[in-house]
């Protein structure tokens, strides 16, 4: 009887850990108290992820959170911290995150020279934009960035506030993640990624390139090589604009994004592979004719 009881109590409290709808809120703050815009609060076991508003505060109501499960909370330039849901239920939290300064013991000093190397596109003016609606990622493959010993130091975008040929409107300091994957050494599509923190960011200015720094996440060149993904975030992080129809290319909603500039015949081959909600893997994106790819770069540092 005793068992019985045991067992009864013990799916009680799973049901409670696992079906309660979970609630917190709360702020992000740097060391002088400033709030940190776009940190990210994020449960990557479960893929998912709330970035904080203007102010760097921060609002979840969800089901797919538990009790059970660990919270990170993260931004480019600072330190990740990780706690417990547990202990986050309620509102008014305050998280304050450190930043990530290089340890003098992490350098090893000698009389090489630091190296580093520039892979994927090296333009600095596009040919077109591409067309993408909230939910959908572009991976570009660096050419260039396979059998390098070192760590990725970089990544960069050149993002414009609309579609050069529809002249749909967008808005390119709206945010977006990066996202970074090795390649595959089978298939040479994206493979496994490669930074578990969700790394939110935005541009202070449009029709130029925008740098993110990723020399705290010590992130492995892989030996095949790696792609550099563009992910627009859900519909919940921009602005609608009315329903739009442009008979020559077909497109019937106007969100302001901002949108990836593309080259042609920069590279010999398709770089690029894409998915998007409606289809979860990913597929390359074929241009025989122009090689159509996207004005993404990145550096590493050789060792």
């Amino acid at each position: 009887m005793k068992q019985i009881l045991s067992f009864l109590a013990f799916l009680f409290l799973s049901g409670t850990l696992f079906c309660q709808t979970f609630k917190t809120s709360g702020i992000i703050t740097d060391g002088s108290k400033q709030p940190i815009v776009f940190a990210t609060v994020s449960v990557p076991s479960k893929g998912l992820f709330f970035p904080t508003n203007l102010k760097g505060e921060f609002s979840i109501t969800s089901n797919e959170v538990s009790l059970l499960d660990t919270i990170f909370f993260s931004c480019i330039g600072f330190k990740t911290i990780k706690v417990e849901a547990n202990k986050l239920v309620g509102s008014n939290k305050s998280i304050v995150l450190k930043q990530h300064i290089l340890e003098l013991a992490e350098v090893t000093v000698s009389n090489k020279k630091t190296v580093i190397i520039k892979v994927g596109s090296k333009l600095n003016s596009y040919f077109a934009t591409s067309h993408g609606l909230p939910g959908k990622e572009t991976a570009m493959f660096m050419q260039g960035s396979a059998n390098i010993n070192g760590y990725i130091m970089s990544v960069a975008f050149f993002l414009r506030e609309g579609n050069v040929f529809s002249k749909m409107k967008g808005d390119a300091t709206a945010p977006f993640r990066v996202r970074i994957f090795e390649r595959n050494k089978i298939t040479g599509a994206p493979g496994k990624e490669l930074i578990n923190d969700v790394i939110i960011t935005s541009s202070p200015k449009k029709n130029h390139w925008h740098t993110i720094d990723l020399s705290n996440y010590e992130v492995n060149n892989p030996e095949y090589g790696f792609f550099v993904c563009f992910s627009l975030l859900s519909q919940d992080y921009y602005t609608r604009l009315n329903d739009f129809y442009y008979k020559k290319f077909g497109y019937t909603e106007q969100w302001q994004i901002p949108y990836l500039t593309a080259s042609q015949f920069e590279f010999k081959e398709d770089l690029s592979y894409s998915r998007s909600p409606t289809y979860n893997d990913w597929r390359k994106e074929i241009d025989r004719s122009h090689h159509f790819n996207y004005l993404i770069r990145a550096t590493i540092q050789a060792l």
